[in-house]
């Protein structure tokens, strides 16, 4: 039987993880992108499948750190990367007051600490085959439409 502090270095662990504050569960070099380590021979097959059916599936973004999703967080509420509303359309973050800035960025962006990505279980994906410039990726609802 396991004694507390056993206990209480596997929450502190888990929550490490959770949060994003540990990449030990992390796999970075199997794939494009660094996702859980535990599910990198699924995506592995899901990507040959989609080879087989004639598209290039890809990653563009797995797990996330902490402090890269706080990155992310501050960049947009200090206006250095854009906030788009809910047709994806560029929001003036001067014309809204401390809490309408935080849902706007919260429609896109999931607060540090909150976002799935830090389990590295969630990751963007898109057809790699379909784009003409990489670069050009921007993970819009306006790509997954029929010409996007």
């Amino acid at each position: 039987m396991g004694s507390k502090l056993d206990n209480l270095e596997e929450v502190n662990s888990f929550s490490a993880k959770i949060y994003g504050k540990s990449d030990h569960h992390i796999d970075s070099e199997s794939l494009e992108c660094p996702v859980h380590a535990d599910i990198v021979e699924a995506i592995q097959t899901l990507k040959n499948e989609a080879a087989h059916a004639g598209f290039s599936l890809t990653l563009a973004s797995g797990f996330r750190s902490f402090d890269r999703q706080c990155l992310i967080w501050n960049a947009k509420a200090q206006g250095l990367r854009p906030v788009l509303d809910k047709n994806e359309n560029p929001i003036n973050l001067n014309d809204l007051n401390e809490q309408e800035k935080v849902f706007a960025i919260l429609r896109w962006s999931a607060l540090p600490g909150t976002s799935r990505h830090h389990w590295g279980t969630d990751f963007d994906v898109y057809d790699a085959s379909a784009l003409e410039d990489e670069k050009a990726l921007q993970l819009t609802v306006k790509e997954t439409l029929k010409g996007g």
